[in-house]
């Protein structure tokens, strides 16, 4: 959690160079690592803390080389966005990590669990980036945006969209809107069971 938590607040700043980027989140999780999570900073820790100062470089690297290489702008930073869905007669809200710019590409980031998270993209159930994408488009006659989970620990994207994000890991897999149907379809069927 305080890499996901150190990679958000860096994200709040306006940085134009990698060296400055990776300075500036290894200065939060310095100063603000031990009221983000107070067991690294205790003695004996040492190991663990360096290993996760290593992810925290890891990620802003790859974080600040797809936002360059993408042209990407931020929209917005964990912000709560909500939305009735009709079709089925329930409210959704979330907080995606990472909205970018004009394509509303979302970005969520996720501290391990690479080979889960590829199975989930491959098998049509990551379910939290269908809905993050249903929010971000506010209607639902509106185009789904390209989602994708950053892996932190490890340092790379993945998505199911070979075109939205530069030198990403992509995933055979359904597309968010696929997912989302399938969520729908799903949600009718039970409901009409109960």
């Amino acid at each position: 959690e305080i890499l996901r938590r150190v990679l958000l607040r860096f994200l709040h700043q306006d940085i134009k160079r990698p060296d400055t980027a990776v300075k500036t989140a290894l200065s939060i999780f310095d100063t603000e690592g031990p009221r983000l999570a107070a067991s690294f900073f205790q003695p004996g820790f040492d190991d663990l803390r360096a290993e996760v100062k290593r992810s925290v470089k890891t990620a802003v690297l790859e974080l600040f080389r797809m936002l360059q290489a993408g042209g990407f702008t931020i929209r917005s930073v964990e912000r709560k966005y909500s939305l009735k869905v009709r079709t089925i007669g329930i409210d959704i809200e979330g907080r995606p990590d990472l909205v970018l710019g004009k394509s509303g590409a979302i970005i969520d980031f996720k501290r391990g669990g690479v080979n889960y998270r590829h199975g989930e993209l491959a098998s049509g159930v990551g379910l939290q980036l269908a809905v993050y994408g249903h929010l971000i488009r506010e209607k639902e006659a509106a185009a789904f945006p390209p989602v994708a989970y950053l892996m932190l620990k490890a340092g790379h994207l993945i998505t199911v969209d070979p075109e939205a994000f530069p030198d990403a890991h992509v995933i055979e897999g359904p597309t968010p809107k696929e997912t989302w149907n399938a969520f729908k379809n799903s949600f009718r069927q039970i409901w009409a069971e109960l």
